[in-house]
């Protein structure tokens, strides 16, 4: 919780003049929910009866820490999604051809929030390039460039996830998936091992879902229980 939250009102621009999606608002609800299990409080009752508004005159709730708890909460989708990033389709970022890995960042919100920024590599002009003493002729490298699209993939409550070095993967056969960048898998040896090595099946509601960043120099594997909320930099 922020200083400064605690004094928050109802009437107050903050929530007068935000928004959130519907999807934004249940994870900020999921937020809310687990830091007031973490402190130790089980009672749905007291919790409702906390959370209820127009007993005080300043348009607070009844217990104003419950409120800048939820506030908090607010804040944590509000700055997955932030000012200059709208919300996109997976296939968007799956359509390009390269992508370059810019940031990973874990989100410190209660629970376990990772993010993935990524951005389009696009071909350069053609130039000659050795290699241990090999000229390839009219090469073309994939330029990382910040002026191309840009992405952030966030996942709620992953399970678990995996960077590997691209230079030491190696084809599988046994991987069953769709997507050509951004690869979601049906069966994989990685998921698999999630399941065995962890409590992850049983923890979770719903199936697990693996999905699969195949960068440039390397390869992003989450293991999480919904898909990522995608967003793409507008300006």
């Amino acid at each position: 919780m922020e200083e400064g939250d605690a004094g928050m009102a109802m009437d107050s621009p903050e929530f007068t003049e935000t928004t959130l999606t519907l999807r934004e608002s249940y994870l900020a609800m999921l937020v809310f929910l687990e830091a007031y299990h973490e402190r130790g409080e089980t009672s749905t009752g007291s919790l409702l009866g906390d959370l209820q508004v127009g007993i005080w005159e300043d348009s607070n709730s009844a217990d104003p820490a419950q409120l800048a708890d939820y506030v908090a909460a607010f804040k944590v989708m509000r700055g997955i999604r932030g000012k200059n990033w709208e919300a996109c389709d997976i296939a968007e970022v799956d359509s390009h051809r390269y992508l370059w890995l810019d940031a990973v960042s874990e989100l410190k919100s209660g629970c376990n929030v990772l993010r993935l920024e990524v951005s389009e590599g696009r071909l350069g002009e053609p130039e000659d390039c050795e290699i241990a003493g090999i000229v390839l002729k009219d090469s073309r490298p994939v330029l990382a460039d910040r002026a191309n699209a840009i992405y952030r993939l966030t996942f709620h409550e992953y399970a678990a996830y995996s960077i590997t070095n691209e230079s030491c993967t190696e084809w599988d056969d046994y991987g069953e998936w769709t997507g050509t960048t951004v690869r979601q898998y049906s069966r994989s040896r990685f998921l698999e091992y999630v399941k065995e090595a962890t409590i992850a099946e049983g923890f979770f509601s719903g199936p697990l879902l693996h999905y699969e960043l195949v960068c440039l120099d390397h390869i992003v594997d989450v293991v999480a229980n919904a898909p990522p909320i995608v967003e793409k930099l507008t300006g």
